[in-house]
């Protein structure tokens, strides 16, 4: 014997709504947060003035991008101009972690060109022996994902950018201090 699934009203909204996200393109932007460490101000004896760039790129931008390396993505050029990347400026009189949300009008200029990668760039100086991967960009694979924005969160190091598991804190708050 043959069981019919009744028409169950909520099922059958749930079931559409699902199978329509899934067919419209999926979520592909992303929150991201960015922040400084303590170790920044110990290694520099100040927190320094520094640009920390968040951009979705295509293959070929994060490859002109590696090419051209650090220096000259931040000296004056249109690559960075052409990018739009979203910006955060951290001194000594500005710690606060910063965060690109999903509803920033950048995601919906940098989508026009159909991104592969989130690349995130931070002006710290050149280092001697710098490795043949500049610890100071990361370049992670964008991947689309179902109904919410992916959180994604960095830090910055006295050598290089990392991502970490929690959203960076502030190392000048009160509750930070040690």
């Amino acid at each position: 014997m043959k069981k019919r699934i009744s028409g169950d009203p909520f099922l059958s909204i749930a079931l559409t709504l699902v199978i329509g996200g899934a067919l419209s393109g999926c979520v592909s932007t992303y929150k991201v947060s960015i922040g400084i460490t303590k170790e920044l101000k110990d290694y520099y004896a100040i927190y320094p003035s520094l640009e920390v760039d968040t951009v979705a790129v295509t293959q070929a931008e994060a490859d002109e991008i590696k090419k051209g390396g650090i220096e000259d993505y931040f000296a004056p050029n249109s690559l960075r101009d052409r990018l739009a990347p979203f910006t955060v400026f951290f001194s000594d009189e500005n710690t606060v972690p910063l965060t690109l949300t999903p509803g920033n009008r950048l995601w919906k200029e940098w989508k026009q060109k159909k991104p592969n990668t989130l690349a995130v760039i931070a002006s710290l100086p050149h280092i001697p022996d710098m490795p043949a991967s500049d610890p100071r960009m990361i370049f992670i694979p964008m991947k689309k994902h179902f109904l919410m924005a992916k959180r994604i969160y960095f830090q910055v190091e006295p050598q290089r950018i990392v991502r970490i598991p929690k959203k960076p804190q502030n190392p000048e708050a009160a509750d930070n201090k040690k």
